[in-house]
């Protein structure tokens, strides 16, 4: 590397000074409370020996870009198989889970059941339970979904406890995101139906169409709810597993800017483990620098 040599003898000569031992590496402010940041991300299996010291404030916007590159990227997909699993996976049931917008597979009892993926887990999708009802059917149908009654029963009692809440300022109590996705070909299958889906993370959503769907869906969810048909299990079928091969439709979704900012954040401090405070003469190591932080966005084609 001729252009590193370089520099490595100009800047010993120089006798530049440099950033004082306790300043962040990223943002370059004096600070006593710094960690060590994984040159690569710990999600993509990057452990602390390769690392730099960085505040809290720094770690934090760019475990934003590390999260899009390691959860939400097309790199993501290779990572189901080969990557490490969730560190947390004890504490937090989500960790490793692959932030897809959506992850449907034919159910072998009809509709598309909602699954979620993790990496590290191989081919092994992960059941959400969830209550799906036809609103386009005078009668209403229903269809309740999970690996087990239990699972059925945490989604009932979390949005039991949500209504039980006394309402705001505003007379509301409480809110639920609701996804109207582009579901390709599924959303033009009269057998898929609008639902609401209890998460990993233990957070509810609703899953339709198009907004007057999910209305719809809510409105019925609500009578169904109030009349207390889902403590009753006397009709409850365990159906076939779904088998292995099976496909899944899964859209994912991710920011390119901020995959972007992972790799220059990866490219910036393994450069500086490697030249030590010469590496910061290197071309370009400011630029890859600020924009592994957010800023010149415009920089990275260069």
């Amino acid at each position: 590397m001729p252009e590193a040599n370089d520099v490595l003898d100009q800047s010993a000569q120089s006798g530049q000074d440099t950033a004082p031992a306790s300043a962040c590496f990223w943002c370059e402010r004096p600070n006593t409370d710094l960690e060590d940041d994984h040159v690569f991300p710990r999600a993509i299996g990057g452990t602390k020996e390769l690392s730099v010291r960085s505040c809290r404030r720094c770690q934090t916007s760019l475990s934003q870009a590390e999260s899009a590159l390691s959860r939400k990227s097309t790199y993501a997909m290779h990572l189901l198989e080969a990557g490490p699993r969730g560190r947390d996976r004890r504490r937090d049931p989500a960790s490793g889970q692959i932030a897809a917008e959506y992850v449907l597979v034919p159910h072998t009892l009809g509709g598309y059941n909602e699954t979620a993926l993790k990496a590290g887990a191989g081919e092994c999708p992960i059941a959400l339970p969830y209550v799906e009802i036809n609103v386009t059917d005078s009668l209403l149908t229903c269809r309740r979904r999970a690996s087990e009654p239990s699972e059925m029963e945490r989604l009932v009692s979390t949005i039991e406890r949500m209504l039980a809440g006394k309402p705001d300022e505003k007379g509301l109590l409480c809110e639920l995101s609701v996804l109207t996705h582009d579901l390709g070909e599924i959303g033009k299958d009269p057998e898929f139906w609008p639902r609401i889906v209890l998460d990993l993370k233990g957070h509810l959503f609703i899953r339709a169409r198009n907004p007057e769907e999910a209305l719809k869906f809510m409105s019925a969810f609500t009578q169904y709810l109030r009349a207390g048909v889902f403590n009753d299990y006397s009709r409850w079928v365990a159906g076939p597993p779904i088998m292995g091969s099976t496909p899944h439709q899964v859209m994912i979704v991710h920011d390119r800017y901020l995959v972007g900012r992972a790799f220059a954040k990866i490219s910036c401090s393994l450069s500086f483990v490697a030249f030590g405070e010469h590496a910061k003469e290197l071309s370009r190591f400011e630029i890859l620098r600020s924009y592994a932080l957010g800023n010149q966005a415009e920089a990275w084609e260069g």
